[in-house]
């Protein structure tokens, strides 16, 4: 939701004007599953009914003069739209032992899916190999194939909350990734664990808004023709540390990662590959628990990520149209932006503290928690969105600047969770 308030002293009457947009996507699932396990089989099927509601958008306008209401209208933008989508899959895998130090890990699964009356079937098959040459030196590689029945829209014009999940279609058939790994553990340090990890997916089906177009409401036929399905990539390399023993525990992990996209057709990013929204080039991440006893411990978390790439366009574009059941008006501003993901958002960071108190019960125990969320207040920004820069408010309203003609499209940053205290209960049985 996007919300502006103003104020104005007119002779001596205070009048206040506020908007207010909302957009809702709605995802509900209803899911069944049944397995089978042994000791070197696993077997299993399962059923997920997809109920989707996105798109939804309203705009609520309230005026007051002197405290009283003079006008609180309320309009649809744009209807929300409901489909259905069924998934269904069976696998199995299994484990072949070689001797003492070496195991094999074949694997099948069989996914369909059925969507606006058309249905896919879609095999994936995995396979990994792991090698163990002493007790402390664990080694791994594998091949894994995976599909997705949905799609995640995601805004490049706001961090948060512009994304959108939409069924898949004959337009934009599912998403499928191919992925390549290799691991390597050791554990020949008593009360330590050292591994590392490097992975590559390539992926076909990804989506897009055509030409970085944007917008947090349009019908299913209207989506259809204005988003695009490309290709992606992912590769990276995770190292990790962990001490497992002693009455200090925790882990120190550093991730280096790319991900990226590419439209053949030039209908995203002129046809360049640019990079996703999911692209952090770093991330740390530093955990540490001190059991003081058996029933009381102390945890300190800091984390650390590269700003997400976002697109920020240049100026507004006007379409005009006939107006239709989903549009209450002729035509709709769209924001051009000449290239896609070339702005860096600031890197994110902040500690977090919290001391847990538990207690054994007659069934489980019971958790205390209490905890400090951003203790150094760090001004991380939760919500990135664009707006119009304008010269007829005051200072301190959004968008208020004398440096840029009015209707200049400008970055909004809000850092609202600075430093947040907490407590929590938790029953387990």
């Amino acid at each position: 939701m996007r919300a502006g308030t103003v104020d104005t002293d007119l002779e001596g009457d205070l009048h206040s004007s506020t908007t207010a947009t909302r957009a809702a996507s709605v995802l509900r699932d209803v899911h069944l599953s049944a397995g089978y396990k042994t000791e070197n089989l696993d077997l299993g099927a399962h059923y997920t009914l997809h109920l989707f509601s996105p798109g939804g958008r309203t705009r609520h306008i309230s005026e007051t003069e002197n405290g009283a209401s003079v006008t609180d209208s309320l309009f649809r933008l744009v209807r929300p739209e409901a489909a259905v989508s069924h998934e269904a899959a069976v696998w199995g895998e299994g484990i072949i032992g070689i001797g003492d130090r070496l195991s094999l890990h074949p694997g099948l699964r069989l996914s369909l899916f059925h969507s606006f009356g058309k249905t896919w079937f879609i095999p994936e098959p995995r396979f990994s190999v792991r090698w163990a040459p002493s007790e402390a030196w664990l080694a791994e590689a594998g091949y894994t194939r995976m599909s997705q029945c949905m799609h995640r829209i995601p805004s490049l014009f706001s961090i948060m909350p512009g994304d959108e999940w939409r069924p898949i279609s004959a337009s934009l058939p599912p998403m499928t990734s191919d992925q390549l790994s290799a691991s390597l553990r050791y554990s020949g340090i008593e009360g330590w664990d050292f591994s590392a990890e490097a992975y590559y997916k390539s992926l076909n089906g990804v989506t897009e808004y055509r030409n970085s177009y944007s917008t947090l409401g349009s019908s299913y036929a209207m989506w259809s023709s204005i988003v695009a399905s490309g290709k992606g990539r992912a590769w990276g390399t995770e190292l990790l540390a962990r001490k497992t023993s002693g009455r200090l525990t925790g882990w120190l992990g550093y991730t280096l990662s790319w991900a990226d996209r590419q439209f053949a057709d030039g209908s995203v990013g002129g046809g360049r590959r640019f990079p996703a929204s999911t692209d952090r080039r770093h991330r740390i991440n530093l955990c540490l628990t001190y059991n003081f006893n058996e029933h009381t411990d102390l945890t300190a978390a800091w984390t650390f990520a590269s700003g997400a790439p976002m697109t920020v366009p240049s100026h507004y574009v006007r379409i005009f149209s006939e107006p239709s059941q989903n549009y209450y008006k002729e035509y709709r501003d769209v924001l051009y932006a000449s290239a896609a993901g070339g702005w860096r958002l600031p890197p994110v960071h902040r500690a977090d503290v919290s001391v847990n108190f538990r207690k054994p019960l007659h069934r489980g125990d019971r958790v205390w928690s209490f905890g400090i969320y951003n203790l150094y207040g760090s001004r991380n920004g939760e919500i990135y969105y664009l707006t119009a820069t304008h010269s007829y408010s005051s200072p301190g309203v959004p968008g208020y600047s004398t440096s840029y003609p009015d209707g200049t499209p400008a970055v909004m940053r809000n850092s609202i969770l600075m430093f947040l205290p907490t407590v929590s209960y938790t029953r387990n049985f």
